[in-house]
């Protein structure tokens, strides 16, 4: 639970040729560190917050939000990936109570609008019990558009356990793509149906 110092950044541009790096700051804390970034500029990683522990943050829009953690406000937790839809994985301590035990999780959701993190593990636990017992997913690191989900976790064969790489489908508890999709979809028809009209009409 310590770290070095270090600064989360945007580099924009060409270097030697008008490139520039802006900090993204902190949630309050004096460190932070960017892990991933997608087509619309949004970026994860770890921050301190100003309580001294390091939260996972998204960074959009100028703003850094804190994602907060599965356990309570000394729980620490660091986000790894985004997809394009926003949604983001990473890794949250459960807490005290749990030993510090670190647990996969998915974020979905607007920061302090609708935003949610996920237990991972737990919901796997719930929704498929018998891979659940054998799994204790433990980092996620990567999620694509589809909601596939890869990381690593311990494994029970039936004698003992091992560290395993996993991957995981998320798809049913992260909003619908293909509504983007259609939405993107209907825009273009209408756009091309406008300039249809348009060179139908006489000059």
């Amino acid at each position: 639970r310590q770290r070095k110092g270090t600064g989360a950044f945007l580099y924009t541009g060409t270097p030697g040729n008008g490139g520039s790096m802006q900090s993204l700051g902190t949630l309050g804390g004096q460190e932070s560190s960017a892990s991933a970034i997608n087509d619309a500029g949004q970026i994860v990683g770890e921050a301190q917050a100003s309580n001294g522990i390091y939260k996972a943050f998204l960074y959009a829009n100028g703003t850094m939000y804190n994602l907060g953690s599965l356990g309570n406000a000394d729980s620490e937790s660091v986000a790894h990936d985004i997809n394009s839809y926003g949604h983001i994985v990473g890794s949250s301590e459960l807490g005290p109570d749990d030993g510090w035990a670190r647990r996969a999780f998915l974020y979905t959701g607007t920061p302090g609008v609708d935003g949610q993190m996920i237990n991972l593990d737990a919901w796997l636990d719930e929704v498929n019990p018998v891979e659940g017992a054998k799994w204790v997913l433990t980092e996620a690191y990567g999620i694509n558009d589809s909601g596939l989900i890869v990381g690593y976790g311990s494994y029970y064969n039936g004698v003992s356990w091992a560290t395993r790489a996993f991957l995981l489908d998320a798809s049913t508890i992260i909003p619908e793509p293909s509504s983007l999709l259609l939405v993107l979809a209907g825009a273009v028809g209408l756009m091309r149906r406008r300039r249809l009209l348009n060179e139908e009409q006489p000059n």
